[in-house]
C-alpha cells in the first residue's frame, strides 16, 4: 500500500472518529424550562418509545402550534454546520425526555477553501538530457550531447485543490406532552411591554391556550394578562400554577387585561 493511500486513509479514520463522538445537537443544547413554572414542569408525561422528527418549514407557527396542543418547550439546539444527520437530535431529546423534535435547516452560504493534498512521491531514476561545452581535459571546447540517469530522492509533494463547501443553519426545538389540564394555559412573566400595556407590575401572559380545555371554552386569548383568578391577585407564574391547583374542580372568575379592557370571565375549572 502506499504511503499517500495509508496517509489519507488514516485522515479518515480520524475524521470519523471525531465525527463520531461529537454531537451539535448536543454541544448547542440549550433548556428552556426556566422559563416555565416548576409545577408545570411536574406535570410532564413519560416518554413512551423514541422522539418522533418533524421537519418545519416555520418554527415560530410550528412551536405555537405544539403548544395550543399541550407540549412544553423543553429546550433548543441551534449551530451552522455543513451536513449533519436531523437524526442525532434524538440523542438530546432521549436524555431530557422529549417526545417531539422540530427540526429545520436552513442554506446560510458557500465557502471555498485551498485543500492541501499531500502524496509521497517514491525515489526513482530521472534521465535527464545534457548539452555543453568541456571546460577542461584534453576534450576541452568540444560539445557534448549525451543523457545522463540520476536517483531523486523520494519526497511528499503538497498541491492545493479548490473545494466548495455549503453551510447550513440547523435549528431543533424539543417538546413534552403534558397531562390533560385543570385551566389550560400556559404563561410567561410580565415584560417590559405588557407592564407598559397594562400600567401593573402584576399579573401573567398568557402565551398559549390549549385546545379543548376551559381557557379555551372561555376563550381566552393568546396575549390576555391574567391579573386575578379565584379572588386573588396573580404576581407570578409559579404563584399563578399554585392558585390553579388549589382551585381544582371548581367553578372561578378570571380577571384579564386584553388591550387596556378588565374583563372578568367565569371558568369552570377541570379537578385533578
Amino acid at each position: 500500500m502506499r504511503l499517500s493511500t495509508i496517509a489519507g486513509f488514516l485522515a479518515v479514520v480520524v475524521f470519523l472518529g471525531v465525527a463520531g463522538c461529537a454531537n451539535p445537537f448536543k454541544d448547542s443544547y440549550m433548556s428552556s424550562l426556566e422559563r416555565w413554572p416548576g409545577g408545570e414542569v411536574s406535570r410532564l408525561l413519560p416518554v413512551q418509545g423514541e422522539a418522533k422528527l418533524i421537519t418545519s418549514t416555520s418554527m415560530k407557527e410550528d412551536a405555537q402550534r405544539m403548544m395550543e396542543n399541550g407540549y412544553l418547550l423543553l429546550g433548543r439546539s441551534k449551530f451552522r454546520d455543513n451536513q449533519v444527520d436531523p437524526a442525532r437530535a434524538r440523542e438530546v431529546a432521549a436524555e431530557i425526555g422529549a417526545s417531539i423534535i422540530l427540526f429545520e435547516r436552513q442554506y446560510s452560504g458557500t465557502v471555498t477553501d485551498a485543500v492541501p493534498m499531500s502524496e509521497w512521491i517514491p525515489e526513482r531514476e530521472v534521465t535527464i538530457r545534457e548539452q555543453g561545452i568541456v571546460q577542461g581535459g584534453p576534450d576541452m571546447g568540444q560539445v557534448y550531447d549525451r543523457e545522463v540517469t540520476r536517483t531523486v530522492r523520494g519526497e511528499f509533494r503538497t498541491t492545493y485543490v479548490p473545494q466548495t463547501t455549503e453551510y447550513y443553519d440547523f435549528a431543533a426545538t424539543y417538546w413534552g406532552k403534558l397531562k390533560p389540564s385543570i385551566f389550560g394555559v400556559l404563561v410567561t412573566a410580565l415584560d417590559d411591554e405588557a407592564r407598559q400595556r397594562i400600567q401593573s407590575n402584576r399579573g401573567v401572559v398568557i402565551r398559549a391556550v390549549v385546545k379543548n380545555t376551559p381557557a379555551f371554552t372561555a376563550d381566552l386569548l393568546r396575549y390576555d394578562v391574567i391579573t386575578r383568578f379565584a379572588g386573588e391577585d396573580i404576581t407570578d407564574p409559579d404563584q399563578f400554577f399554585d392558585t390553579v391547583v388549589r382551585n381544582a374542580g371548581r367553578k372561578v372568575d378570571v380577571e384579564i387585561n386584553r388591550n387596556g379592557v378588565v374583563k372578568t370571565i367565569p371558568v369552570q375549572l377541570v379537578g385533578e
